[in-house]
């Protein structure tokens, strides 16, 4: 059975810490480039009409991804799951960052569908796995709460490196790094 801990209990582990990067870089980065996503298709030279409408190809590998993992959660590690779930974050970064033809947007924007669907099935399993079911919710809420803030401060940082005439390979280099830092972390914390 799942040990039982508390929020504060939680807090004073180091596992938390090695799962909340994994949470907060998709909040931040996926928001962030959703927000902004008009001005990064202006640099790559991408109509408007084309990246919006590949929010159909989001939505739908979202939910193919939720779908297939939730039937993988019985059979595997919650925790190695949630580390490779960041690697589709990680290859939209890069195709983001490296390629200009407009497809590439479409398959940006299904790639961060996969790591999006994998994550709303993923992390409250986990959760779920590491604290026991007794105070999950208020560890759940507590989470929430900091992806909220991190969804928040992504826009602002995104639009402060627009200002700045950031190129998109830079931007997309920083973003892949978080997710390449956060996937370590995530699969420390399945060995553990």
């Amino acid at each position: 059975p799942s040990p039982e801990r508390s929020l504060s209990q939680a807090l004073r582990e180091p596992a938390f810490y090695l799962l909340i990067p994994g949470v907060l870089a998709p909040a931040f980065f996926d928001t962030a480039l959703s927000f902004h996503l008009l001005s990064v298709a202006s640099l790559k030279s991408w109509s408007p009409e084309w990246v919006t409408s590949g929010y159909a190809a989001y939505s739908i590998a979202s939910v193919v991804a939720s779908m297939w993992l939730g039937s993988l959660v019985e059979r595997c590690s919650t925790a190695r799951l949630l580390s490779y779930s960041l690697l589709p974050y990680l290859a939209g970064m890069l195709v983001l960052g490296m390629y200009s033809d407009p497809i590439w947007a479409w398959v940006y924007l299904a790639l961060f569908g996969v790591g999006s669907g994998a994550r709303a099935t993923l992390i409250p399993v986990l959760l779920s796995e590491l604290y026991g079911t007794r105070h999950v919710g208020a560890i759940r809420s507590f989470v929430a709460t900091l992806g909220v803030i991190a969804s928040a401060l992504g826009p602002l940082a995104l639009g402060f490196a627009l200002d700045l005439n950031a190129s998109v390979w830079s931007m997309a280099a920083v973003a892949a790094g978080s997710f390449a830092l956060s996937s370590a972390l995530m699969a420390i914390l399945a060995r553990r």
